[in-house]
């Protein structure tokens, strides 16, 4: 059975060439939007409220990030906080850009 997945709209700071959505797991939108607002970010986010995503993708720690690349097949998995300010971050859009 195939279901439809919820968006909210969070807009705030800039874009860049690589397109990015955030998945959030099993939160009311209220709880999510009030999570981004101070955060200043401008990026979709699919409510994943059956957590049918996160199994998917066989996510057990969060944040998990996965890095898709332009024909649509996963190139890495990412489990916990990744600093995208910084060097690590930086490396893999960098690897994301490429792809």
């Amino acid at each position: 059975r195939r279901r439809h997945t919820r968006y909210i709209s969070v807009t705030g700071v800039q874009t860049c060439a690589l397109p990015i959505l955030a998945v959030d797991y099993r939160e009311p939108p209220a709880t999510v939007r009030a999570f981004l607002a101070p955060l200043g970010l401008d990026l979709p986010v699919a409510l994943d409220e059956e957590g049918a995503v996160a199994k998917a993708f066989e996510a057990r720690v969060f944040p998990c990030t996965v890095g898709i690349d332009r024909t649509g097949r996963a190139r890495f998995q990412l489990m916990g906080a990744v600093d995208w300010a910084g060097a690590e971050g930086q490396a893999v859009v960098d690897e994301l850009l490429r792809a």
